[in-house]
């Protein structure tokens, strides 16, 4: 039984951004930097919005902080238009005055950030008053008359609701951006909703829409460096009991720090061990619970249905919740379960690359290893079954198969993890090699390689032998034998 209660919310709200324990998210800040570099050497920027959306836990506030932090207002001599980052958080009970709370705390942040100049007056008075139109003002003369380049952030945008975001977007956002100085950069749990104004939609062509994905294991170790120092660096795998999240790491290191024995350094791989039982497993389900506390039990449960499948669609929710419940109109009932996801919670959605629906990976991680540790049994049935879906496909639409076969070898790595005992996972491995050659096209066939060189989560499954055979199969196909 667990000696100590998990709280994410209080590790959450204590975890103050500090730059010298920011690690990772380089794809995220080379985009903001090609952005930023441009509008300073001021040419246009055609996608001057870019919304960076992930799960509770991620690294979003952090981001953000950390971009505000990279790009201080400059005033040195050079001919780049110096950068002026101002960033807010949306909250929940501020949402009856938001404009006038945005508009105080973006003027006085102004305020403190830049010498007296053309706009001074408009800020104290947008401080003063709360009226978003004078801060509007105040900001357009920062950018067309004192040359700032304003890289505007707002954080946490899911608290915000529609007719609010609205709001903002046509008395603050659309006056600053149509000045083609400014950047928008939004995080939130959720994608951007479309604009609304005109100009909006008829100058931002486009918005850079970035999900922020849970740490590799070398940013997990880089973290832990950061929190507990080099005698972290070889650990065992944490993404068993904190999918890589950011926050879950930072909460593991905090919650064990307070039941750590003097002798004892944490995180080695004979620590994790020790603790598989008192320490480790408790503080996922604690963790796991927490993360969905806010979520409805009847879509937690499909949640928890569906957590073996990587993305799913009407005919795959069917097949794997057939057995679950009689009902007199399958398509019907799992249509309108599928559509509760996305207006319910904000930890499953509508993929349009995959199309299909998405759980985040964060809470499909949890939930897969948490009913490894409840019951083993119903864990491999259902891997089995999904495996033995794909299996099916593929045998209707062997032409079109390369999806379906990248699926079966990620089902049969789950389940060779925890019972070696199925059949060899490396002539799985080469059953589906030899399928993939023979039935499928040519782009085919190029799909299926190139989708395999890019999925970790397959490369995380299966074994470095296994692994090799796909590469060497892929090395073989590049060269042009399709042997």
């Amino acid at each position: 039984m667990a000696t100590f209660e998990v709280d994410l919310a209080t590790v959450q709200r204590q975890a103050i951004y500090s730059s010298d324990q920011f690690v990772g998210r380089q794809t995220e800040l080379s985009l903001v930097k090609n952005k930023v570099e441009k509008l300073r050497q001021g040419e246009v920027e055609l996608q001057p919005v870019v919304n960076f959306w992930a799960v509770q836990g991620s690294g979003k506030s952090w981001l953000l902080h950390h971009i505000a932090h990279l790009y201080p207002p400059k005033s040195d001599s050079s001919s780049l238009k110096p950068t002026l980052p101002l960033l807010y958080e949306f909250k929940s009970n501020k949402a009856d005055n938001l404009l006038s709370d945005i508009t105080r705390t973006l003027a006085h942040a102004a305020l403190e950030q830049v010498p007296k100049n053309s706009a001074f007056t408009e800020l104290k008075a947008a401080n003063h008053s709360g009226d978003p139109s004078q801060l509007a003002k105040a900001l357009s003369k920062l950018i067309k008359e004192d040359k700032f380049i304003l890289i505007l952030l707002l954080d946490r945008a899911e608290k915000i609701p529609p007719d609010k975001w609205q709001e903002v977007e046509r008395h603050i956002l659309e006056p600053v951006l149509v000045t083609n100085g400014a950047l928008l950069i939004v995080s939130g749990r959720r994608q951007l909703p479309p604009w609304r104004t005109f100009e909006l939609r008829r100058r931002v062509t486009d918005t850079d829409s970035t999900q922020l994905f849970p740490f590799d294991a070398s940013l997990v170790q880089a973290q832990l460096i950061k929190l507990v120092g080099k005698a972290a660096v070889k650990t065992a795998d944490l993404r068993l009991y904190t999918a890589n999240s950011p926050l879950l790491v930072r909460a593991l290191v905090e919650t064990f720090q307070k039941n750590r024995s003097v002798e004892e350094t944490l995180f080695t791989k004979a620590w994790m061990q020790k603790h598989e039982e008192d320490l480790l497993r408790p503080f996922r389900r604690q963790a796991l619970e927490q993360l969905l506390q806010d979520v409805e039990p009847d879509v937690v449960d499909i949640l928890r249905a569906v957590s073996p499948l990587r993305f799913y669609r009407l005919n795959t929710v069917r097949h794997m919740l057939a057995n679950q419940k009689e009902v007199e109109n399958p398509d019907r009932y799992y249509f309108r379960l599928l559509q509760t996801l996305e207006p319910e919670t904000d930890l499953a959605w509508w993929d349009n690359k995959q199309r299909a629906y998405v759980t985040s990976q964060i809470i499909r991680d949890l939930l897969n290893e948490q009913k490894k540790e409840d019951d083993l049994a119903t864990f491999l049935e259902a891997h089995q079954r999904a495996m033995d879906m794909y299996h099916a496909f593929a045998a209707e639409f062997p032409a079109g198969s390369e999806e379906h076969l990248i699926e079966i070898l990620y089902h049969i790595g789950s389940i060779y993890q925890v019972n070696e005992k199925v059949k060899s996972l490396k002539q799985t491995a080469q059953d589906v090699l030899d399928f993939a050659r023979v039935n499928l096209t040519e782009n085919g066939l190029w799909t299926f390689y190139k989708q395999l060189e890019k999925d970790n989560d397959l490369y995380y499954v299966l074994s470095t032998p296994v692994w090799n055979k796909l590469k060497k199969g892929l090395q073989t196909w590049q060269e042009g034998t399709h042997s």
